[in-house]
């Protein structure tokens, strides 16, 4: 599959990815000549059927993309009154790579301990999504149902604390990536968790630890996605609210309501007032609260 990608003033984004062997179109909405691929005459008169643009208008038509065809196209429009030459579009083959081959690996871990899995997905493009299943001896794999247990934006999966339920017996955790453009999975990192029983019996109790936060300075675009993320462990499970001031005001005081309460801050669409100061904190009445703080600056 290959995905063209771009952006262009009076052009449209009229894309159609599909499967090799398919067709791929890329359109322009007012009437072009044949323009150029990587700075040099593009003549789509030297590819046959294979690649086919209309009479008078933009659409370049793969029916059999080739790796050869990757590259960046440009269209140029033309009138009585001269010509304009469109941004480019970059067309470029949609890949994910396999995990390396690898048995499962034993992790131990004492029961009421935090604990952490780094996933190390495949190279891919454009960059896959990461989750885990429990993938079973046999069978189809299944979804992890556990307020315990959060996954971080870079794959890293996380247990708050670890119970004797989380030693499954007849299946392993497992790190999937998936592609946006092929209908495909990957799995690897395969983990079996060894639960270690406590010598001391009796409640567990352990305040807030961090098991993974966003980075302390982020900047970010107008109109992008913010995602902001503090996770932590311990026991009982730990909640995280978070706090914001804008930028040039002084910190208010934590008598404030918090904006959110959940492990994950999103916003869809930053504009100048997302920018400023945001603080994660997470308690669970276990010794002290912990507080992570994170500068957004919007450009």
């Amino acid at each position: 599959m290959y995905i063209p990608h771009g952006r262009h003033d009076s052009l449209t984004k009229n894309y159609t990815e599909l499967q090799q062997d398919k067709i791929i179109k890329v359109s322009f909405l007012i009437r072009v000549f044949p323009g150029t691929k990587d700075g040099e005459p593009f003549d789509t008169a030297l590819f046959g059927e294979r690649i086919i643009q209309h009479r008078g208008i933009g659409t370049l038509y793969f029916s059999k993309p080739l790796a050869t065809d990757e590259g960046i196209y440009q269209c140029f429009a033309k009138n009585y009154y001269g010509i304009s030459l469109s941004n480019s579009i970059s067309l470029r083959k949609s890949e994910l790579h396999f995990f390396p081959l690898e048995k499962p690996k034993v992790v131990d871990v004492v029961e009421g301990s935090l604990l952490s899995l780094k996933c190390d997905p495949p190279k891919g493009h454009p960059k896959p999504a990461v989750f885990w299943m429990i993938q079973p001896n046999s069978g189809e794999p299944r979804s992890i149902n556990s307020s315990r247990v959060s996954v971080d934006p870079e794959g890293g999966l996380h247990f708050s604390n670890v119970t004797k339920e989380d030693a499954l017996d007849d299946a392993v955790y497992a790190c999937i990536v998936s592609s946006l453009f092929r209908s495909e999975l990957k799995v690897g990192n395969r983990r079996k968790i060894n639960v270690i029983p406590r010598e001391i019996k009796g409640p567990i109790f352990q305040p807030p630890v961090k098991q993974y936060v966003s980075p302390s300075k982020i900047t970010v675009l107008e109109g992008d996605k913010l995602e902001l993320t503090c996770i932590y462990g311990g026991t009982p499970i730990p909640t995280v609210k978070w706090y914001f001031t804008k930028k040039g005001l002084i910190s208010r005081e934590r008598l404030d309501k918090p904006v959110k309460i959940d492990k994950t801050f999103l916003i869809k669409s930053v504009d100048s007032d997302s920018e400023g100061s945001y603080q994660c904190v997470a308690d669970n009445g276990v010794g002290s609260e912990q507080i992570y703080s994170i500068t957004v600056t919007v450009e």
